[in-house]
C-alpha cells in the first residue's frame, strides 16, 4: 500500500512538473515595430505616415493551429486616418483568405482565414498604416480580438471589456508662415544689433 502510494506521488509529480502550462495566447499592439519589444506609445508629427503591428504570442506549439483572426481597431478619426491594412507573416504556408478588411473611420475591422496554415508568432499578424492628420493625444484600441483553430473552435477570445490599448501622441508642425514670420524677426533683430555696434 505504502509503495503504491509512493509510486503514485512520484509519477503525479513527474508528470506535474514534466509538463509546461501554457497560457493563452498574448495579443498585442505594437505601436512602433520598428524598435524592438512590443512598444505601447509613439510620438509622430502631424502629416507623417506610419505603421503599428497586431502580434500574437506565447502559443502553445502542441496546442491546436490557429487558422482564423479577426480583430478591431479602434482610433480618433479626428487624429488618424487608417490608410491600409495588410497580413504579416503569422500565417506560414498553405492560403489565406482576407475575409474582411474594412478601414472606415473609427475603427478597422480586420478578419483573415486560413487553411492548412501554419504559425510564426515571430511575426506580426497584420501591420495597419495610419497618416496623421491632426495634433494630440489618442488611444489605439485593440479590441473584439478571436483566435479560432480549423474546426471553428475559439483558440482565443478577448474580454470585451479589456481592449489591448495602445498610446499615441502627434505633434503638431509650426505653419510656414509661423516660421517665416519667426525668421524675419531673427534677421531684423540681427541687423539692429549690427546697426547699434556700427559707429
Amino acid at each position: 500500500m505504502r509503495r503504491a502510494m509512493i509510486g503514485g506521488a512520484m509519477l503525479f509529480a513527474l508528470l506535474e512538473w514534466g509538463t509546461v502550462a501554457w497560457a493563452d495566447p498574448i495579443v498585442s499592439i505594437d505601436v512602433d515595430p520598428l524598435t524592438a519589444g512590443i512598444q505601447s506609445a509613439l510620438t509622430v508629427n502631424q502629416g507623417d505616415t506610419f505603421t503599428v503591428d497586431v502580434v500574437i504570442s506565447n502559443l502553445d506549439p502542441s496546442g491546436p493551429t490557429i487558422q482564423r483572426v479577426e480583430f478591431d481597431l479602434d482610433y480618433d478619426s479626428s487624429m488618424l486616418s487608417a490608410i491600409i491594412v495588410s497580413l504579416g507573416g503569422f500565417f506560414t504556408g498553405g492560403t489565406v483568405t482576407i475575409v474582411e478588411n474594412d478601414i472606415l473611420s473609427p475603427d478597422v475591422n480586420f478578419t483573415a482565414l486560413g487553411d492548412g496554415v501554419g504559425n510564426d508568432s515571430t511575426q506580426p499578424f497584420a501591420s495597419v498604416t495610419f497618416t496623421a492628420i491632426d495634433s494630440g493625444h489618442t488611444v489605439l484600441d485593440l479590441n473584439d480580438v478571436a483566435l479560432s483553430d480549423k474546426d471553428g473552435l475559439f483558440v482565443f477570445s478577448q474580454d470585451p471589456s479589456s481592449p489591448v490599448d495602445g498610446a499615441l501622441t502627434v505633434s503638431a508642425i509650426p505653419e510656414p508662415s509661423s516660421l517665416v514670420l519667426l525668421g524675419s524677426g531673427l534677421i531684423g533683430f540681427g541687423l539692429y544689433r549690427w546697426w547699434r555696434t556700427d559707429p
